[in-house]
């Protein structure tokens, strides 16, 4: 009776220890097809399909491997460059006046390693000759509403939130900064190095 007395004292203390000392694995930097730098070598994803991966869905990856999480995360952000935010997905549309552009479509067509790294090389003038603020606020409020519709409490906890890199001045180099946000409302559109 001691003993089972002592045993029921111990494992009641390490409850309520255990309640402090919860580990949650999860992702907060995450690229989809809504980031210039993704989407040039290669990416196709949309947030849907980054969140069905952090769920455990395999995924294809740019590749061509799939790609399946061992088991799922707790919480997951796709975090795509705040900067030329889907630009290049939309213009993948046909019905974007950008669509049959040639000098877009050097882009858009890159296949190649070598083809990919000269496009990343010298996609950031074409995007800002062509900005739009348009394709940027669309591909931002899918991020928005797809972070909103795959949270699930309890098995899956997604953030809305962004990537704000500040490449420039070059000395600093390129430094990686996620911007989360709190609840299920964000503004408009990201802040980025651009305004």
């Amino acid at each position: 009776m001691r003993r089972a007395m002592m045993a029921a004292a111990l494992l009641g203390a390490l409850a309520g220890l255990a309640a402090d000392r919860q580990v949650y694995f999860g992702d907060l930097h995450i690229h989809t097809r809504y980031s210039f730098d993704a989407f040039l070598f290669g990416t196709r994803t949309n947030p849907d399909d980054a969140y069905a991966f952090a769920r455990g869905a395999p995924l294809r990856h740019p590749s061509g491997f799939e790609m399946q999480l061992s088991r799922p995360l707790d919480f997951y952000a796709v975090t795509d460059h705040g900067f030329y935010l889907g630009m290049w997905s939309a213009m993948t549309d046909p019905a974007h006046p950008l669509h049959g552009d040639p000098d877009a479509r050097t882009y858009l067509d890159a296949k190649t390693t070598p083809e990919r790294s000269r496009a990343f090389r010298t996609a950031g003038q074409f995007l800002t000759d062509n900005f739009s603020e348009a394709d940027v606020r669309g591909a931002w409020a899918e991020i928005v509403a797809s972070a909103n519709r795959n949270y699930t409490p309890g098995e899956l906890t997604t953030f809305i939130a962004y990537e704000y890199t500040s490449s420039y001045p070059t000395d600093r180099g390129n430094l990686h900064r996620n911007v989360v946000f709190r609840g299920d409302a964000a503004p408009i559109m990201p802040f980025s190095r651009l305004d």
